[in-house]
């Protein structure tokens, strides 16, 4: 696949960031779990699905 295509692809099915760079579950968990646990950087994941995440990240 042509790298324009898949980011094209990420970016359709992705959540995004402030700079517009997809996020994925287990990084916005590492970011979520950083910043108290604040709502604001949830990044439309749910609470549950960060917490899963998180027993996941080394």
């Amino acid at each position: 696949m042509f790298e324009k295509e898949k980011n094209e692809k990420q970016q359709a099915n992705g959540v995004y960031d402030e700079a517009g760079d997809v996020v994925n579950v287990y990084d916005a968990a590492v970011i979520y779990q950083a910043n108290d646990y604040n709502d604001a950087y949830m990044y439309g994941f749910t609470h549950e699905q960060l917490m899963d995440a998180l027993d996941y990240v080394p």
